[in-house]
């Protein structure tokens, strides 16, 4: 998650939907004690039409749950990792996350 984690309300659940970028890269994993610790991977796209919602559009064509929920009290545990075959990138990237609501 981003520097901006600490902001997240206590006792919330969010969603990844996607990402958006201002570099391409190869991709970005996700992962955490709410996802079992397996890496959830998304396409590092400059094109914000094809990333911006890239798990969404993911479980609308599979028909599965592809998009991962994020309990907010595990934000300190839950870590992204980044991967280009360049190399020497440094893409700024910007995770796209919605509240779930009751």
């Amino acid at each position: 998650m981003c520097h901006h984690q600490r902001h997240l309300v206590v006792e919330l659940d969010i969603v990844l939907l996607g990402l958006t970028t201002d570099l391409p890269f190869t991709c970005l994993a996700l992962n955490g004690p709410d996802t079992a610790n397996f890496r959830i991977a998304l396409p590092g796209y400059r094109n914000e039409e094809v990333s911006a919602g890239f798990l969404m559009d993911l479980a609308k064509r599979t028909g599965k749950a592809c998009v991962p929920i994020i309990h907010s009290n595990n934000r300190a545990n839950t870590f992204t990792r980044l991967a280009d075959v360049g190399g020497g990138t440094a893409p700024l990237v910007c995770l796209l996350f919605a509240e779930l609501r009751d």
